[in-house]
């Protein structure tokens, strides 16, 4: 679904393009694909719980504030267990990575053939 996407906006770019080169196809699906790497990454790296220590500090310093001001009592304590140990999971992570993976290093070798 991934790969039709970039390639049905790829070739209407490449028809409205001014350009007269043949690079647009693939100069779109490079940068579309690599959009999808990149998004892809980033939610791997978010699974794997990169955040979660932020995440804590965050929530710990908001904590704070609000018991300075008053407005929260010392029932709400938050662990680093439960920040650490928290598992997150997005159901287009891997297909993200092989999709935007395939799309860019396919318009890599196909620009390196062309020329």
């Amino acid at each position: 679904m991934l790969l039709a996407i970039d390639l049905l906006i790829s070739f209407f770019y490449d028809i409205i393009s001014k350009n007269s080169n043949n690079f647009a196809f693939i100069n779109c699906a490079f940068i579309i694909g690599m959009f999808y790497f990149l998004a892809g990454s980033l939610c791997y790296v978010w699974e794997k719980g990169f955040f979660n220590i932020t995440l804590f500090s965050f929530k710990k310093i908001n904590n704070e504030i609000q018991k300075r001001k008053g407005l929260l009592t010392d029932d709400d304590n938050v662990t680093l267990e439960d920040y650490v140990y928290r598992k997150n999971k997005f159901f287009l992570t891997s297909n993200l990575l092989s999709c935007g993976g395939f799309i860019s290093s396919l318009c890599i070798m196909i620009s390196f053939l062309y020329i």
